[in-house]
């Protein structure tokens, strides 16, 4: 659909983004205005300051036109920025826009040249965050034109392109100080009059100065609504909500926090999460299934007492030959998790962690998981209240109706002998099932595995998770992405929990 409204719109000359320019996640804000209002000046102070002149908006104190058509610059933000507004890996895209009220080029070319730019945007995957309205506060006043060219640009974008618009003023040094006042309020009134924002509330009016800090406070204004957190919208009669996600809107993911980016990811990948207690053989187990691949050593292994793993790791594989555990056309993506049980992070913590990897990979790129590997040794021997930690943290973060892709993996029976080992196979089968879903049954036990520490072994596993491949939605990615709920809301979330029988004996006197 974008691409046929696309055709229609493209002109010889005309300015386009296209994906390969662009990332999906950046944020374009468009520049607009009448001629000779500053809006490229307002441009240039947004670009860094060593800019070749070449690389720069055209500026002129001439009658003549400056910025003749649309024109695009990419702009890293801040750091300062970056880390208050969660921006992540984005980067601006500033849109200067040719000014309105021009003799020598009719403000319906310069529409069409705008509408052709966002309807670009659109087809590369990013959107607008905002419109930045440059207006002189001195001499001129707004005119019916300006108020009718921003409806106009409206009708052919849709009604929500231009949702979020700045009235910058700029000029305020030839402005008489009595005068200030009265027209920032004229220009509020007339600038809602007839135009794409419903009401005065929604304009957010700033004065423009000619220098760097107050074009990055305007473009601050712009980041600030951007980061807010998506309103609660009514659910359709799936549960779900049709809103974008944006995992960097929500104050319980951190700045340092693991995800998948687009860059890396393919819509053909199979993606198989490692998760278990700390000790028990996941970065282990990972590294045998690299090294089988050709990959040798990529994830970190540690023996000493001091828990190794603290943050989600992704490791892509490619199979160097065609085999029906990894054909040549699809990769395996192999997710390490902290370990539960970890010296320096609580359960919940960890979780959390988990949480951020899998609603990116559900919700922004639109992935499902192929399965889930759950680590632990057989010769370690009596479970512990950790471990019943660990597997109650486990189900609440995949959900019963997930556990068909689970496979239970016991590792270290070199440790114990195969009569004991078999002793605490069937116990540990009882346990979850007890355990874990509250008494009820499920098809955990069907699926668990004795897994050697050879690439072998790991191999074989992988093959009877993706071979062949399924698709499985986890409870936490439908609570905090088709759901909307923070983090500290799903079951994942409000753990510890009570919990009836042994269970919640032992978590009384030990946790």
């Amino acid at each position: 659909m974008l691409s046929s409204v696309l055709e229609k719109l493209r002109k010889p000359g005309n300015t386009y983004l296209t994906n390969s320019q662009a990332n999906k996640d950046d944020i374009v804000i468009l520049i607009m205005g009448p001629t000779g209002a500053g809006k490229s000046t307002f441009v240039n102070n947004i670009l860094h300051e060593n800019t070749p002149r070449g690389n720069r908006a055209a500026v002129s104190d001439s009658f003549q036109l400056c910025t003749a058509d649309v024109a695009q610059y990419f702009v890293t933000i801040p750091e300062r920025l970056a880390k208050k507004y969660r921006t992540g890996h984005r980067q601006l895209i500033i849109v200067d826009t040719p000014g309105f009220g021009d003799p020598n080029v009719r403000d319906s070319d310069i529409l069409h040249s705008i509408a052709t730019c966002l309807a670009s945007s659109c087809h590369a995957g990013t959107r607008v965050g905002g419109v930045i309205y440059v207006y002189p506060i001195y001499p001129d006043r707004m005119t019916g034109d300006d108020r009718s060219n921003l409806k106009a640009l409206q009708q052919k974008c849709g009604e929500t392109a231009l949702s979020k618009v700045v009235l910058a003023t700029t000029r305020w040094n030839i402005c008489p100080p009595e005068a200030g006042d009265k027209r920032e309020s004229e220009i509020r009134s007339a600038f809602v009059r007839d135009t794409i924002v419903p009401s005065e509330d929604e304009v957010v009016l700033v004065r423009l100065e000619d220098k760097r800090s107050s074009a990055w406070d305007v473009i601050e204004k712009i980041l600030r609504e951007w980061s807010r957190p998506p309103s609660p919208n009514p659910l359709d009669e799936t549960g779900t909500t049709s809103q974008p996600f944006n995992i960097d809107r929500f104050e319980w993911k951190k700045c340092d926090d693991v995800c998948m980016s687009r860059r890396e990811a393919s819509a053909t990948d199979l993606v198989v999460v490692v998760m278990g207690s700390v000790g028990h053989g996941k970065s282990t187990y990972i590294n045998n299934v690299l090294q089988s691949l050709g990959r040798p050593g990529a994830a970190e292994v540690s023996d000493s007492f001091i828990s190794g793993t603290t943050k989600v790791a992704h490791y892509i594989a490619q199979s160097p030959f065609n085999s029906p555990v990894l054909p040549k056309d699809r990769r395996l993506v192999l997710v390490d998790t902290p370990g539960f049980g970890h010296t320096e992070l609580s359960e919940v913590e960890i979780a959390r962690r988990i949480a951020v990897w899998l609603s990116s990979l559900y919700g922004e790129l639109g992935m499902k998981l192929c399965g889930i590997v759950y680590i632990h040794s057989i010769g370690q021997g009596r479970i512990t209240p950790g471990d019943l930690s660990a597997f109650e943290v486990f189900r609440r973060l995949c959900g019963m109706q997930a556990f068909v892709g689970v496979y239970l993996a016991t590792t270290k029976w070199d440790l114990c002998t195969e009569e004991v080992g078999q002793r605490r196979e069937k116990e540990l089968k009882a346990q979850l099932r007890s355990g874990m879903a509250d008494g009820q049954s499920h098809p955990l036990g069907a699926a668990m595995v004795r897994l050697k520490n050879t690439p072998q072994s790991a191999l074989e596993l992988v093959e009877t998770i993706v071979v062949p491949p399924r698709e499985m939605v986890l409870l936490i990615q439908k609570q905090i992405v088709d759901m909307r709920m923070p983090f500290e809301k799903t079951d994942a979330g409000r753990f510890p929990k009570p919990v009836n029988g042994l269970f919640a004996k032992w978590r009384g006197l030990y946790l």
